[in-house]
C-alpha cells in the first residue's frame, strides 16, 4: 500500500508485487494495516507477514519465520523479529525451532490469518501513527497468544534519521501522535480489563 508518496516508490515497487493499493493521502498506520490484512483474508491466504519499510532483514528470515511457525503448532500465534541492541537470553525451543518470548511485538512480523478472528485488528484511534501495535500487542497476550522474537540476529534500521530530510516534519508528526495515543493507550487498556473483552474487530 502507498499512502500519498511523492518520491516515485510505486514505480520501484510496482514489478516487483502481485498487487499494490495507492492511497491520494496518508490514512495512517492501523488503517493501512487493516485494510490489507482484510484484503487478504477475503483472497484466502493462510499467513500474513508485515516488513517494515526501513528494517534490513537478515537472510532467510522468511523461512524461517514459517518454519518456527509450524514447529510450534499452534492456531493462533504471533511471531515478530525487529530491531534490537541484544536478545533477550530466555529462549524456548519446540521441535528443535527456537523463540524469545516478548512482550513487545512491532517491525516485521508472520502470523496465521486466523489470528484476525481471535484478536482482531489494529485499532484506528492511533492514527496516523504509534501503539497501535503495542495494544495489539497486549491484546494477544491477555488472549493466550504467543509472541516472540526469533533468534536469527537482529534487524537493523536503514536510511537517515527520520526528519533529517524533510526539515523535520515527519518526526514532527510521529511525536504529536505518539503523545495523543499516549492517553488513548492508556484509556483503552483501562476498558478492556475493566470489561474482561480484548477482542477488537476495528474493520
Amino acid at each position: 500500500m502507498d499512502q500519498g508518496s511523492t518520491d516515485g516508490v510505486v514505480n520501484l515497487i510496482a514489478p516487483n508485487v502481485t498487487y499494490y493499493v495507492k492511497k491520494k493521502e496518508n490514512i495512517g498506520v492501523a488503517s493501512g494495516f487493516n485494510f490489507l490484512w482484510n484484503m487478504a483474508k477475503h483472497m484466502d491466504y493462510d499467513f500474513i507477514c508485515n516488513i517494515g519499510n526501513d528494517i534490513d532483514l537478515p537472510q532467510n528470515w522468511l523461512k524461517e519465520f514459517y518454519e518456527t511457525y509450524v514447529a510450534i503448532d499452534k492456531e493462533h500465534q504471533y511471531l515478530a523479529i525487529h530491531s534490537v541492541e541484544a536478545l533477550p537470553s530466555q529462549k524456548i525451543t519446540v521441535n528443535n525451532k527456537q523463540y524469545i518470548p516478548s512482550d513487545t511485538i512491532f517491525g516485521c512480523t508472520f502470523f496465521n490469518i486466523s489470528l484476525l478472528d481471535y484478536v482482531g485488528y489494529f485499532n484506528t484511534a492511533y492514527n496516523p501513527y504509534g501503539l497501535e501495535d503495542s495494544e495489539y500487542t497486549y491484546r494477544c497476550h491477555k488472549s493466550g497468544v504467543i509472541c516472540g522474537y526469533l533468534d536469527i540476529g537482529t534487524a537493523h534500521h536503514t536510511g537517515s534519521p527520520y526528519g533529517q530530510d524533510d526539515n523535520g516534519e515527519y518526526r514532527t508528526m510521529k511525536d504529536e501522535s505518539l503523545k495523543k495515543n499516549a492517553v488513548i493507550y492508556g484509556e483503552e487498556i483501562e476498558n478492556m480489563n475493566r470489561l474482561n473483552n480484548y477482542y477488537k474487530p476495528y474493520v
